[in-house]
């Protein structure tokens, strides 16, 4: 599990917007391809983002699309992730709670300027 260093990326490219398009399989791993990075002009920036990201490992009670969008030179959120679209799994029973967790390991950004948008279920 790597955490993204958030003081780093900031100093090779404090423009960059990133979109990660994912998923997270019945293991819990978060699994995506180069196609699914859009990084356009912000190369290096990719590269760190998608180095961590592909360390992550999540309790493995949902599964499904997730979509991290980091936004460095907002003022607002910078990173923004979207696991609207995770769902329970089959076979864990409805009587055992799914609380909606930290989905993001970095160091350097402060928890307000970080949003997840959850699923329901």
């Amino acid at each position: 599990l790597e955490s993204l260093n958030w003081n780093q990326l900031m100093a090779v490219d404090p423009h960059a917007q990133i979109i990660v398009y994912g998923s997270i399989n019945n293991q819990g791993h978060l699994i995506f391809s180069a196609r699914d990075v859009r990084s356009e002009g912000h190369p290096q920036a990719g590269v760190i983002i998608t180095r961590a990201l592909k360390t992550w490992i999540y309790t493995p009670f949902k599964s499904g699309s997730v979509i991290f969008t980091f936004n460095l030179p907002s003022e607002g959120k910078k990173l923004i992730i979207d696991g609207g679209l995770l769902k329970r799994k089959n076979n864990i029973p409805l009587e055992v709670p799914i609380l909606d967790g930290q989905m993001y390991h970095i160091d350097g950004v402060p928890n307000q300027e970080v949003r997840q948008i959850g699923s329901s279920d």
